[in-house]
């Protein structure tokens, strides 16, 4: 079993499994012993009080509390119990088996592509249509991220791509082991707005 650094994640695959090595060199060295005991403690209140939200409300005060240096520094400091999420790499499942989290996904741009702009995978190894239709495993444009084996997290339009071209063919994904899928939308939604805050951050 390996671990799915749940401040790397973000809609582009590729950090997982290219950047993580990176990241984590440059986050390990805001350990928790860099933060005030009594602050850090206050702080992993207020982050276990978020993640017990609704998720609109969950989303809403994740936008408002990232903001605040004291819980960003917190977030990305390396805790334990909020740092990492167990996962499975190298894994595929059948698309039609896979329930998307996502409400809407804009068919014309997941068909896009595969239709119009490179129908025969040119640009993409060799893979595509044909390919799709006459069935087997697949990554279009990277692994997609899943939950507890069955729940879509990131990568609807990719899934939806080859869903719709062939449900009986095989999607790669990288399966976080967390059986609630909203549970693991905010673990991405916290990871994503830690990254990017920190990111803004350094390029002031």
């Amino acid at each position: 079993m390996n671990y799915f650094y749940k401040r790397t994640s973000d809609a582009v695959n590729a950090l997982i499994f290219i950047m993580i090595p990176l990241y984590l060199a440059s986050t390990v060295a805001l350990s928790m012993q860099k933060i005030e005991t009594t602050v850090a403690q206050t702080e992993i209140e207020r982050i276990e009080k978020i993640l017990g939200d609704e998720y609109e409300q969950f989303v809403q005060e994740l936008g408002e509390n990232i903001k605040d240096p004291k819980f960003l520094a917190v977030l990305v400091s390396g805790d334990a119990l909020y740092d990492k999420v167990p996962f499975e790499h190298n894994v595929e499942y059948t698309c039609s088996q896979l329930i998307p989290t996502q409400s809407e996904i804009d068919v014309d741009k997941s068909l896009a592509y595969p239709l119009h702009l490179d129908p025969y995978g040119k640009m993409a190894g060799g893979i595509g249509i044909p390919q799709y239709l006459k069935g087997g495993s697949f990554a279009p444009g990277g692994p997609i991220v899943t939950a507890g084996g069955k729940y879509i997290i990131d990568g609807h339009h990719r899934w939806s791509q080859l869903y719709l071209i062939n449900p009986d063919a095989k999607i790669k994904a990288i399966n976080m082991m967390v059986r609630d899928p909203i549970e693991a939308l905010k673990i991405t939604q916290m990871a994503i707005a830690a990254i990017t805050k920190k990111n803004s951050i350094r390029a002031c």
